[in-house]
């Protein structure tokens, strides 16, 4: 089982600035507005420090306000996992009588790839977990980053020692997750070339295709991005389609996942380019479109549109 990485959404969203004020534990849900969706934990460390925890499923924020009822001052932390990996972690000191707030926006640190979520509050000695049941569609996740294919640029290479064509596909992760991923290429000369690609949290990698189209020749493909199985599109991360020439540009556009059987299943996958390659009009707009229609398009009809206009005056 895949543990569940921690991401930091944004400085300003994640984490309210510390303060120490003097006075009583304020409660949870009067330091969020009295919101009923709050449901609030208390724990108290080794050391004597009382802590009200509350996660908020509308919001997705972990809140703790921290007291020391004790008469001395007290080195302390506090520990935030969700699925049990580390989403952030805080020393402090806290002296007699005093109070310590924090808050975490954990919405970017969900795994794409689950629907059930433990969150984890921990303090020395002591811990308390809430969970709660986020469903993520991990090829669009706008929220929640997960891996993704940033780049396909076609090269000459070698197969086996023997001159050939390659495609340098590089991998990103944007987030804290560690994820399992596989990276499965198509072209029209390549039935499937099949790699392991996990970049590390916050990471990214390239990966050499090895591919069997003629070397030189102008290439079209596609490339999954997925876990487990490429039949499988609840486990998909990305696809994108791409053309390109050793030596030249390679234009790549993003595709909605198509679900198939990989090269070594008995009835594979098999790339058919039934459009020959990525329209004309989507080359010339770099693969950008407006509600799916090339952008050259546009351009085009205002062409025709001067040209009538002119015709008529």
């Amino acid at each position: 089982m895949k543990r569940l990485a921690i991401v930091v959404a944004t400085l300003a969203l994640c984490a309210a600035p510390v303060a120490a004020v003097s006075g009583s534990s304020p409660l949870i849900t009067a330091m969020n507005g009295g919101d009923s969706n709050d449901d609030v934990r208390v724990i108290t460390s080794f050391e004597g420090i009382r802590f009200e925890v509350s996660f908020n499923q509308s919001t997705r924020i972990v809140s703790t306000t921290a007291y020391n009822p004790t008469s001395r001052t007290v080195s302390t932390g506090a520990l935030v996992e969700v699925d049990e990996r580390i989403f952030n972690k805080s020393s402090f000191e806290i002296a007699p009588g005093e109070t310590w707030s924090h808050s975490w926006n954990i919405t970017q640190g969900f795994n794409v790839q689950k629907n059930e979520h433990e969150i984890t509050f921990a303090t020395f000695e002591n811990s308390t977990n809430f969970y709660v049941t986020y469903p993520i569609d991990a090829a669009n996740s706008p929220e929640i980053p997960s891996p993704q294919i940033t780049n396909v640029r076609i090269a000459n290479g070698t197969v086996d020692g023997e001159p050939s064509s390659v495609a340098y596909v590089t991998i990103e992760n944007p987030g804290n997750q560690l994820y399992g991923a596989s990276l499965l290429v198509h072209t029209t000369g390549t039935e499937g070339s099949f790699y392991l690609a996990s970049p590390g949290p916050y990471g990214n990698k390239t990966i050499k295709v090895e591919l069997l189209d003629e070397r030189g020749s102008v290439i079209k493909g596609e490339a999954r991005l997925y876990d487990e199985n490429m039949s499988d599109e609840s486990t998909a991360y990305d696809q994108v389609g791409f053309v390109g020439q050793a030596g030249k540009n390679t234009s790549m556009w993003n595709e909605s996942y198509e679900p198939g059987m990989p090269p070594w299943a008995s009835d594979p996958y098999t790339y058919e380019n039934e459009s020959g390659q990525q329209s004309l009009a989507m080359q010339v707009s770099g693969g950008q479109s407006f509600y799916d229609v090339p952008l050259a398009y546009f351009g085009g009809a205002l062409l025709v549109g001067f040209a009538l206009l002119k015709r008529w005056l």
